[in-house]
């Protein structure tokens, strides 16, 4: 979706999208030899905002009208 343009980091905010960038470098999977994969990340890092971003990501995907996030603080 990065690619695609269709997630787009916030410019005018550095810091937060080095935070952004940091969570999402910081999860881990593993493929499940049945079916699936299993998330986690290192003992003394955040996953809060990935996994946020990752829910925001699918919802705009299956949602019937565009996903617009504003950030208003």
């Amino acid at each position: 979706m990065f690619e695609q343009k269709k997630i787009v980091l916030p410019s005018a905010d550095r810091d937060l999208s080095l935070s952004i960038l940091s969570n999402l470098n910081y999860i881990e999977f593993d493929r499940k030899p049945a079916s699936g994969y299993s998330f986690s990340h290192r003992a003394g890092t955040h996953d809060d905002i990935a996994y946020a971003l990752a829910l925001a990501a699918w919802g705009s995907t299956t949602a019937k009208t565009p996903t617009i996030i504003v950030n208003t603080y």
